[in-house]
């Protein structure tokens, strides 16, 4: 027997335990007698009309008391079946949850508006959706409401504005399969919409969205034409109040947002989203990582999709014949992926947020990252011209760091940045250079060979640097970037290295790649480019990002595990006080000697006197209205 879900998927019937069917009260008539009255077939769906926000059919007799008619305001204690964003509908082996509502409504409506046949299998799914998630499903409801009223009147002429009540606070908690129940309506609503447009010539406000996200009326023009075609999907159909407003907003989404994760994207606290594979969806807040069940793909193709479309607006194609890409979004977010050819599972996708300030040395204090006292050491060092590289694991703040360690340097200082993609945002006060980045080849190009770091390296020569920036060196380029930071410049770069010692080796080996030099050499070129590193750490049991090390680079190599190598000099370390009892890292830094006097006299650190920490605080200060992180 096929079971008929009021809420509108067909799920193949499963044996239930037979439901004893409640007495007809007074004033009251059974499910079969409605369908006998109505003509109706007894497998036909049946729509029941309750507070939650669905449509009574037009045909069923208005046989009931107020509480249960149509017209019942909504309340938070009201909630429609729903689930997660899933576009699979109908799969054999998920059973069709329906939402809770207050039991005096909710009874009397399944009761009698489902046929004889239907009522059996149908109550026993709700009975068992009441018993286990009921709560889970009106609480997450009643936030979206709440939000959704409050956006409203914060913004009452702003549509996309107020579509976007879906908070990542209640996603992270809400039940699993809270948007299964919308499932088919956003499907077939896309590719409503999707056609509409076509048809009304109004694709191009789409295109136009995409190709200027940051700008207003693009995306408030778009937004109109979706919401409204998007509205007229969902014409005739069941929904109503916030449910409707759910299956509208995820529709937009996936025609001018980023689909299931746009109000990831929105909460400026996610700093990085995770997809492993279509049905995997992780977030990374406060430095902390968290899964959001609720949040899921159709399938692969439906992540290759959104991959496809968020790719070509950059220029760049993940496919078979280059599986692993990166890219740039507007705000210099980083997003990479990984091709099903090299992970079947997948894809496998991560987008890398900023923050939307700038960071500086004080904000850096403020977050606990480091010292008042150490950060002076640190800006003197930079601000008279020695070079340092930051070095740390992935997602540990070298990047971060970087960015707030550019506002020591002088006002006038011209600085050049180079990157592989363009994520870095340097101080804005200073003499900045148009940022640069690699362009991999591209056979699109006629055989291109496209732009690697070392010709960045070559071409920055001839734009009068005084400080270069690397956003990371990986290869045979830490060579030009050792040749020119010996050339009269001075700057920064970040490496992937779990201590400074270690990081002194990987980067000899780089230089050592380029065949130019021999491993001998490429530690007196390293001993000679850089003369301090700054090593980052992230600990988990909180999510902070801490300075755990400065240490200054040996200037004469040594033999070190049989390898030649440099020597690292710790100058100061964190000292670990443990935890507090709330779980949060407690310590403190201390000196532990300071910058050799040969290395003072070959960069002449002593010319001039140290600034203090007032002046070197006003130094890395922001212009007005530019906003810290």
């Amino acid at each position: 027997m096929s079971i008929v879900n009021p809420f509108g998927s067909r799920d193949s019937g499963k044996s239930e335990p037979p439901v004893q069917p409640r007495p007809v009260t007074p004033g009251r008539r059974s499910a079969s007698s409605l369908s006998k009255d109505r003509g109706a077939p007894k497998n036909q769906q049946a729509v029941p009309s309750v507070s939650s926000g669905l449509e009574q059919s037009h045909n069923q007799p208005q046989q009931h008391s107020s509480s249960t008619t149509s017209t019942a305001p909504t309340t938070h204690e009201s909630t429609a079946p729903t689930s997660a964003l899933q576009y699979s509908h109908g799969a054999s082996d998920s059973s069709t949850t329906l939402s809770s509502h207050s039991k005096s409504v909710s009874d009397d409506v399944f009761n009698d508006l489902l046929t004889d046949d239907d009522e059996t299998g149908i109550l026993s799914e709700y009975t068992k959706a009441r018993a286990t998630d009921s709560s889970a499903f009106e609480n997450t409801l009643g936030e979206f409401e709440e939000e959704r009223k409050r956006l409203k009147r914060l913004y009452p002429t702003s549509g996309i504005k107020q579509s976007r009540f879906l908070l990542v606070d209640t996603l992270l908690k809400a039940p699993k399969t809270f948007f299964d129940a919308y499932a088919k309506d956003v499907e077939e609503g896309v590719i409503f919409v999707r056609n509409r447009l076509t048809d009304t010539g109004q694709s191009d406000l789409v295109r136009d969205a995409q190709e200027h996200p940051t700008e207003e009326e693009f995306q408030e023009k778009a937004f109109d034409a979706v919401h409204s075609l998007a509205s007229e999907s969902l014409a005739h159909s069941r929904w109503r109040d916030t449910h409707r407003a759910i299956i509208i907003s995820l529709i937009c989404n996936e025609i001018i947002g980023f689909g299931i994760l746009d109000p990831l994207w929105r909460d400026s606290k996610v700093t990085e989203i995770m997809c492993n594979g279509p049905f995997d969806v992780q977030v990374e807040i406060a430095g902390e990582v968290y899964k959001v069940p609720c949040l899921r793909f159709k399938n692969a193709n439906h992540l290759s999709d959104l991959l496809e479309r968020l790719y070509r607006s950059v220029g760049k194609v993940l496919s078979q014949t280059t599986p692993r890409v990166k890219g740039r979004l507007h705000d210099k977010s980083r997003m990479f992926a990984v091709h099903t050819s090299v992970a079947p599972d997948g894809p496998n996708f991560n987008i890398r947020r900023h923050p939307q300030g700038f960071w500086t040395p004080q904000s850096m204090i403020d977050k606990g990252a480091s010292s008042q006292e150490m950060m002076t050491f640190i800006g003197n060092l930079l601000y008279k011209g020695a070079s340092c590289f930051v070095v740390g694991s992935t997602s540990s703040g070298k990047t971060s760091m970087l960015n707030a360690l550019t506002g020591f340097y002088p006002e006038r200082a011209r600085i050049l940045t180079l990157e592989d993609n363009l994520e870095m945002k340097p101080n804005p006060k200073k003499f900045l250079a148009a940022a640069m980045e690699c362009k991999e080849p591209s056979n699109s190009d006629g055989g291109a060979t496209g732009t690697s770091m070392r010709d960045l390296v070559h071409a920055s020569m001839q734009m009068r640097p005084e400080i270069l920036l690397i956003g990371e060196v990986s290869d045979s380029a830490a060579y030009d970037l050792c040749q020119a930071l010996n050339t009269g410049h001075s700057g920064m770069s970040t490496f992937h290295a779990n201590s400074s010692q270690l990081s002194i080796t990987r980067i000899c080996s780089l230089v050592a790649q380029s065949d130019m030099t021999t491993i001998e050499g490429a530690t007196d070129l390293v001993a000679a480019a850089f003369d301090f590193i700054i090593n980052v750490r992230h600990f988990p049991m909180d999510g902070s990002r801490r300075i755990v090390s400065i240490d200054e680079v040996g200037m004469e190599p040594v033999e070190i595990g049989g390898r030649l190598t440099l020597p690292v000099r710790q100058l100061w370390r964190f000292v670990d006080d443990g935890l507090t009892p709330e779980g949060k890292v407690k310590g403190h830094w201390e000196q532990v000697s300071d910058i050799s006097q040969a290395r003072k006299d070959a960069k002449m650190l002593d010319m001039e006197k140290d600034l203090t920490w007032e002046q070197l605080r006003e130094l890395s200060s922001l212009p007005e209205g530019e906003l810290e992180v």
